[in-house]
């Protein structure tokens, strides 16, 4: 049963997530970010279908597997079943789990403040240094060797 739930999870996000992440403006905005998006998706459909397959070939013998018997300790601990010493190591677990979420959230608001920090300084130094084109919508820097590349962000240039 649980492969069959792990395929249509894998068909919905296989389906759903090319049509969100295409129609999506802040994939272009953040390339990088995007293309993150894209193996996260990838890597979450394979898994799905992988451990499907393992769980028809070696199907849950119970619940007895030690992932199982933990999350029930940590329920009944929470509910006072092991008394307050449960409570407390279960609190204490939550307010752990808690922290970590919260640090993961603090240093991506700080690595999104820095990546647009950096890329609005470039845009300012490429202005500077290039002259604007009308026509072909970009700024251009005279330079030896031609490149051409998109700094990203709401402001988009061609360079």
């Amino acid at each position: 049963m649980i492969g069959m739930h792990l395929l249509v999870f894998a068909a919905g996000l296989s389906v759903l997530a090319p049509r969100v992440l295409t129609s999506a403006g802040w994939v272009y905005r953040s390339p990088r970010l995007g293309i993150a998006a894209w193996y996260a998706i990838l890597v979450g459909v394979l898994s799905a279908v992988g451990v499907a397959v393992v769980s028809w070939v070696a199907p849950w013998q119970g619940g007895d597997a030690p992932v199982c018997m933990l999350w029930r300790w940590c329920v009944q601990a929470a509910a006072g079943g092991y008394g307050l010493a449960g409570r407390v190591v279960a609190a204490a677990a939550a307010m752990v789990g808690a922290a970590v979420a919260a640090r993961l959230v603090v240093t991506a608001v700080r690595v999104a403040r820095a990546a647009s920090t950096r890329r609005d300084r470039h845009l300012r130094m490429l202005t500077l240094a290039g002259r604007v084109w009308p026509e072909l919508d970009a700024t251009v820097v005279d330079h030896r060797q031609p490149a051409a590349y998109v700094v990203g962000g709401s402001t988009r240039r061609w360079w």
